[in-house]
């Protein structure tokens, strides 16, 4: 069996654009978990037999929706207070891309969804945050 290809933490990225033209990405510091989830929505349908209408139909499933969100926790970082707090507060999207090492990232508009900063004596102030894409999602492979 040969050995596969893994990706380091460090080489899964997740980057905010500003936006500008041309647009300038950005990590957010102090993130030590992110992850991104796709989901598909879905119609079932009970089929009966034609034949013998009788017998038990099976279903037959149809996507009818997708979405994509990414998460993220860590370490809050002051230094990125102020954008997380102002991409929040403008309920605006954002162009978001999540790269995957060498591979390619995926791309699209997101909303800042959720945003939490809490702390526990004795440890750093730590941040959690939702990001759900507004829309398509795309796949580059780099070349």
């Amino acid at each position: 069996m040969a050995k596969p290809t893994t990706v380091k933490f460090s080489e899964f990225l997740v980057l905010v654009g500003d936006g500008g033209s041309p647009e300038t990405f950005s990590k957010p510091c102090g993130l030590t978990s992110r992850g991104i989830n796709f989901q598909a929505a879905t119609q079932t349908t009970s089929v009966p037999d034609c034949d013998n209408e009788d017998e038990t139909s099976w279903d037959e499933v149809d996507v009818t929706s997708r979405k994509a969100d990414m998460s993220g926790a860590g370490i809050l970082a002051l230094e990125y207070l102020d954008s997380w707090w102002s991409w929040f507060k403008t309920g605006q999207a954002r162009n978001v891309q999540v790269r995957v090492g060498i591979k390619g990232h995926w791309q699209g508009p997101a909303l800042l969804t959720s945003f939490n900063v809490s702390a526990q004596q004795g440890d750093k102030v730590s941040v959690d945050v939702t990001i759900e894409f507004d829309g398509e999602v795309t796949w580059t492979a780099t070349p």
